[in-house]
């Protein structure tokens, strides 16, 4: 939803690590948004209202984070796809002579 793949590192953790200070960012409003009405409900004596806050804002929290680490799991795996053949790019045949495009974009 919120989180953007590129925020990330690629890791193996189900938790989606910050590579960027876009994704500390990502991490730092989302405690905010769960923690700063959860203390302002308490502080005016409505602990029901904090406890389905914070449940809520937890689940959604949740659902964020894992549609995140799917969407960066997704975006690897498409990576890895698209690699083909040694880091020669130049293929020949009997009647052609082929330059292919190389993927690498230190080349």
């Amino acid at each position: 939803m919120f989180g953007i793949p590129d925020y990330f590192k690629n890791s193996a953790s189900r938790l989606p690590i910050p590579g960027r200070i876009s994704g500390w960012v990502f991490y730092g409003l989302w405690i905010s948004a769960i923690l700063a009405p959860c203390l302002i409900l308490l502080f005016m004596g409505k602990p029901l209202q904090t406890g389905i806050w914070f449940l809520f804002s937890s689940v959604w929290f949740t659902a964020d984070t894992v549609s995140t680490s799917r969407r960066i799991r997704r975006k690897s795996e498409m990576d890895q796809l698209f690699f083909i053949g040694e880091e020669d790019s130049h293929v020949s045949t009997s009647k052609y002579d082929l330059n292919l495009r190389n993927s690498n974009p230190d080349s």
